[in-house]
């Protein structure tokens, strides 16, 4: 009995006796005050603590989730010490910039990694939050579960990662789910992938084990009157056994389901079913510590960041570990760039220019342009758009893109909160690149003149984006240049040669050769003109001089043939042989020129030239 107010009491509780082990002992006192009766939680750690923790937390994060400027909710988890020996608990404080309290009362506190234990004397608001329905009730040290699963049913407040192990001792039931531990999850179902988490659950007579993928292994498991189930999450696998001599049931899952965790304990008990008792639960071990942050907490004006100290009953440690605390609050974000345009195409460059439009709350940092090849889903940020740093200058050329290809461009805005950045604008309609134009063509030569004609030859060069459709060969005299007959249509890209005819006898020509392309932009310049060459002067036909010519394919290389004196005879010997044969006349009187093309692939094709004096 206790006096009345201003007066004391003392009273003695015995726990375990001789078998009383170091650990937390909860228990409930129930304080009667004539029709007023109240329930006063008592907690005694019996500990082996020396000395004042000296190691402090790993990590600390958190991450607000509440709108609303000024308040806080969201996860907050501790990455536990390397060493628990000495901690009993992580205790979190606000913090003001400087990284000192605001205040001497905890903000949240954890429990070490130390066996937490329930023996369900009473509800305990600390540790469990209990579902919407009214599905559970408690007994003489028991709780019971009654109703479907989604009513009967309670969550453990603290969020769990691997590796942790789960134990629990319950009595068998008529229920349809006389056990069910569900691991993870957004949701409480007991068949099928919605739930999203594990459950290891007795289903009758059958032990099961249900992943979130929908997999699952059950087998026969006849419990006796009282059962106890250990469930221990691995990382990489989870395992259920019991002391009924069960076959153990495991599963192994991979990232999508790494935690951390909540944990609902609970049964599914309808019908003719009176209820499923637990009568202790327990839980070990994980890598973190998590405290759930109530949604609508109050952010203190001051405080800046969260601070966890390790502590035990000799008292705090000196080890801080901290964390920024950022006020997430709903922002009015810039509204998107408007009329991305793209002008000024070149071979490998394109302009880029935007409208800016209104930036609500949005506190400018830089403008994000992002472009890709049409067609693709490739997008990139190019060279020369990068770091746009002026809020007033709305465009920037995009360099390093390939020819002849058609861009797409999309533009957004950067702001201070990455919430008030912009959405991006809509992609802007295709540009093309110009093509890369193809390479002037060269060594162009002009031999073999007569009265009225002249061979012009040259070597075809790199093609790039042109589509071929044909070679110019332009002739100059007098400062006027013109497409002579005889080359004013050439439209075999293999083709070198032409004779350019209806000249002038006694007057002096050069001559330059350009590829002519599809496009007009990927044709090439003029090459370089050929040395200045004179037409003959008019002559009798008993000296007139006659051109022709015959083209063949050889395995022969033309610089190979230039560079050999002997093959290059035989080769024009032979020609002019045949020549002369054919035309009745004597062989000195023939005249050999051997010129050489390009090839694509094969390399070059000879050509000889006789020539009848």
């Amino acid at each position: 009995t206790v006096p009345g107010s201003g007066g004391s009491g003392a009273f003695v509780l015995e726990l375990g006796g001789e078998r009383i082990s170091v650990g937390e002992y909860r228990a409930s006192l129930k304080i009667t005050a004539g029709s007023l009766t109240r329930w006063v939680d008592v907690v005694l750690t019996l500990h082996e603590f020396r000395e004042m923790p000296l190691i402090g937390a790993q990590a600390i994060l958190f991450s607000d989730t509440d709108g609303r400027q000024g308040f806080v909710s969201g996860a907050l988890t501790i990455q536990r010490a390397s060493d628990e020996l000495d901690i009993s608990q992580y205790r979190v404080y606000w913090g003001d910039s400087n990284q000192q309290k605001l205040s001497s009362t905890p903000f949240a506190t954890l429990d070490s990694g130390s066996t937490f234990r329930d023996e369900f004397v009473r509800f305990d608001s600390s540790f469990w939050y209990p579902s919407a329905g009214s599905g559970y009730d408690f007994g003489s040290g028991f709780i019971r579960f009654a109703g479907e699963f989604a009513d009967a049913q309670l969550t453990y407040v603290r969020q769990l990662t691997a590796p942790f192990v789960i134990r629990a001792r319950v009595r068998k039931a008529t229920a349809f789910a006389g056990m069910v531990i569900q691991i993870g999850g957004v949701a409480n179902h007991l068949f099928g992938t919605t739930a999203g988490g594990a459950r290891a659950a007795f289903f009758g007579n059958w032990k099961t084990l249900l992943m979130p993928d929908g997999t699952y292994s059950t087998q026969p498991c006849a419990a006796t009157s009282w059962y106890e189930v250990e469930i221990t999450v691995g990382v990489g696998s989870i395992t259920f056994t019991d002391n009924q001599n069960c076959e153990q049931l495991s599963h192994t899952y991979g990232n999508e389901f790494s935690g951390p965790h909540q944990v609902v304990i609970g049964a599914d008990c309808q019908g003719d079913c009176t209820g499923s008792d637990w009568d202790w639960f327990e839980v070990s071990g994980g890598l973190y510590a998590t405290y759930n942050v109530p949604l609508g907490t109050l952010l203190p004006s001051d405080a800046t960041h969260l601070l966890a100290y390790t502590w035990n009953p000799n008292g705090e440690g000196s080890n801080v570990t901290s964390v920024a605390v950022t006020d997430l609050h709903e922002v009015e974000p810039a509204q998107a760039p408007s009329a991305v345009t793209l002008t000024s195409p070149a071979t490998t460059s394109l302009v880029v220019s935007w409208v800016r439009n209104t930036l609500n709350e949005c506190e400018f940092v830089g403008w994000e342009v992002l472009g890709r090849a049409a067609g693709t889903e490739d997008w990139f940020t190019p060279t020369g758009c990068g770091s746009l740093v002026d809020l007033v200058a709305t465009e920037c050329t995009a360099t390093g893109l390939a020819s002849n290809t058609p861009y797409q461009f999309k533009v957004r805005v950067l702001c201070g909160i990455d919430r008030a950045s912009s959405p991006l604008s809509d992609i802007s309609l295709a540009a093309e690149t110009l093509p890369r134009p193809a390479s002037s063509p060269s060594s162009v030569e002009s031999t073999l003149p007569t009265a009225a004609s002249v061979l012009v030859s040259w070597q075809t060069s790199a093609l790039n984006d042109c589509e071929f459709v044909e070679t110019v060969v332009e002739a100059q005299t007098a400062d006027n240049w013109f497409r002579p007959a005889g080359c004013d249509s050439i439209t075999l890209l293999n083709a070198y040669t032409c004779t350019a005819q209806g000249l002038n006898s006694s007057s002096q020509y050069e001559f330059r050769v350009s590829t002519r392309c599809s496009d007009p932009s990927a044709s090439s310049a003029p090459s370089l003109p050929s040395d200045p060459i004179t037409t003959q002067a008019n002559t009798t036909a008993q000296t007139e001089r006659r051109v022709l010519s015959m083209s063949f394919d050889t395995e022969l290389d033309y610089s190979v043939i230039r560079s050999d004196p002997n093959q290059r005879a035989t080769m024009m010997n032979a020609v002019a042989n045949a020549t002369a044969a054919t035309l009745g006349v004597d062989v000195d009187s023939v005249q050999v020129r051997l010129v050489g093309g390009s090839m694509p692939a094969e390399g070059r094709r000879l050509s000889v030239w006789p020539t009848k004096v």
